[in-house]
C-alpha cells in the first residue's frame, strides 16, 4: 500500500496516490521498487510504501512512513532499527562535495530531496553524509552488522542536545545522514584559538562531559572521544555555541558481547593522542571483551585530554614521536604544560573553577 503520493519524474517511473494498493514485482538494490498498479507498471521509491502482511490479520509492517497512532514492528535483528530511518538514496538525498575523512568513513555535504526529512531537520535541506568505508577482512554480513550497530547506537542517543542528530541511513552503499554543523573542535582549537575565552572553554567542556555522562548512563561506550569528533554549532555567537559528540563508528553497547556467532561484530580502534593506559595494555594482549567500566574510564581519560587541548589551545603530546606516546602514557606520564602555559593563570583559573562548579552562570 502507498504510504503517501509519489509523482513520476521519468518515463520508467510510476505515479501512485496515498492509500492505493499495489503489487511489488521486484525490489532493486538501489532502493527503487518495480510496482504494478491499476495505472500501469513502473519504478517508485520503496520507502513510499507500507507493506501489508495478510498472514497477521492485515497488520501493517511499516518500512518508512509510520502512523503515529500505530505500532512499529521491527525486523528481528541483533540491534533495533526503526524502519522509518531507512532512506532511499535516490529519492531522498543528493550527495555532494566531500568535506573530510575519518577512520571509519568519509564525510560529504548532502542535500535532502524529501520535504518531510527537511522539516525534521528544522527546515534545513543541507546535511552531512558519512559514507562508511569498507573494512578489509570482514565479511559483508558482519560489515552490515557493524553498520547497523552504529546506526542503532546513534539513534539511541540522538535526542540529547549535545549529541549529533541523526536523520536516517542508507544501505548499499552504507551511509549515515546527520545534521550539518559549523566546524569541529580540532579545527576550532587550531585555527581560532583566540575565540576560546574562559566562558567558551567552559561551555564546550561542560557540553562534552554532559553528553558523555548521558551516553554512559544508557549503557553506551564511545571509545573514540577526541577533538575531531566534537562538532560545534553557533560559533559566530559564543553565548549560543553548542558542542555535540559525533562519530559512533567504534562505539558499543556496554551490555552486549562483541562476539556474536563466533564472529566479531565490533571494530577495535583508537586515536593515539587520546588513548588511555588501560586501552594500550588491552591492545597488547588483544583483549576483545574488556570490562565495560574500564572502557568508560577510557572515555573519561579521552575527555581529560580534550580538556587539556581546549584549556591550553594546543595538541596533546605536541612534539612527541608517535612511537614514544604509548611508552609515556603507560609509564604514568601525561601531557606537560610549558612555562608560557603556566604563566597564563589569568586564563586557566577561570576555566578550572567552573568545571568544578558546573552551575556557573555562563554554562
Amino acid at each position: 500500500m502507498a504510504a503517501y503520493t509519489y509523482e513520476a519524474q521519468r518515463q520508467d517511473e510510476l505515479s501512485v496516490t496515498k492509500g492505493s494498493e499495489v503489487s511489488v514485482m521486484e525490489k532493486h538494490a538501489d532502493g527503487w521498487w518495480l510496482i504494478s498498479a491499476t495505472s500501469g507498471v513502473g519504478l517508485v521509491p520503496g520507502n513510499y510504501f507500507a507493506e501489508v502482511d495478510d498472514t497477521i490479520g492485515g497488520l501493517t509492517a511499516v518500512t518508512s512512513i509510520v502512523d503515529v497512532n500505530g505500532t512499529l514492528l521491527n525486523s528481528t535483528m541483533e540491534v533495533s532499527l526503526p524502519g522509518f530511518l531507512l532512506l532511499n538514496q535516490r529519492a531522498d538525498l543528493r550527495v555532494e562535495a566531500k568535506l573530510g575523512k575519518g577512520g571509519s568513513g568519509d564525510i560529504y555535504r548532502g542535500t535532502l530531496l524529501n520535504p518531510d526529512l527537511t522539516r525534521k531537520n528544522e527546515n534545513h535541506s543541507a546535511v552531512a553524509v558519512k559514507m562508511i568505508k569498507r573494512v578489509p577482512g570482514i565479511s559483508p554480513e558482519n560489515e552490515l552488522a557493524i553498520f547497523h550497530q552504529e546506526v542503532s547506537i546513534m539513534w539511541s542517543v540522538s535526542f540529547h542536545e549535545n549529541v549529533i542528530s541523526m536523520l536516517g541511513y542508507c544501505e548499499g552503499p552504507n551511509m549515515i545522514v546527520t545534521e550539518l554543523l559549523d566546524t569541529d573542535l580540532m579545527d576550532y582549537v587550531q585555527n581560532q584559538p583566540q575565540q576560546i575565552t574562559p566562558p567558551v572553554a567552559c561551555r564546550i567542556l561542560f557540553h562534552i562531559s554532559r553528553a558523555m555522562v548521558e551516553i554512559h548512563r544508557i549503557g553506551i561506550i564511545h571509545r573514540d572521544l577526541k577533538c575531531a569528533n566534537i562538532l560545534l554549532e553557533g560559533v559566530a555567537s559564543p553565548a549560543r555555541l553548542r558542542a555535540k559528540i559525533c562519530d559512533f563508528g567504534i562505539a558499543r553497547n556496554a551490555s552486549r558481547p562483541k562476539i556474536i556467532n563466533q564472529k566479531i561484530v565490533s571494530i577495535a580502534g583508537f586515536s593515539l593522542l587520546y588513548t588511555s593506559p588501560e586501552t594500550f595494555a588491552r591492545l597488547v594482549v588483544k583483549n576483545l571483551n574488556p570490562d565495560p567500566e574500564d572502557e568508560k574510564k577510557a572515555d573519561v581519560y579521552s575527555w581529560a585530554i580534550i580538556v587539556y587541548e581546549v584549556m591550553f589551545r594546543t595538541r596533546a603530546w605536541n612534539g612527541e614521536r608517535p612511537e614514544d606516546i604509548e611508552r609515556l602514557v603507560r609509564s604514568g606520564k601525561r601531557p606537560r604544560c610549558s612555562k608560557a602555559d603556566v604563566e597564563r593563570d589569568k586564563y586557566l583559573n577561570p576555566v578550572c573553577d567552573p568545571l568544578l562548579f558546573p552551575h556557573a552562570r555562563w554554562l
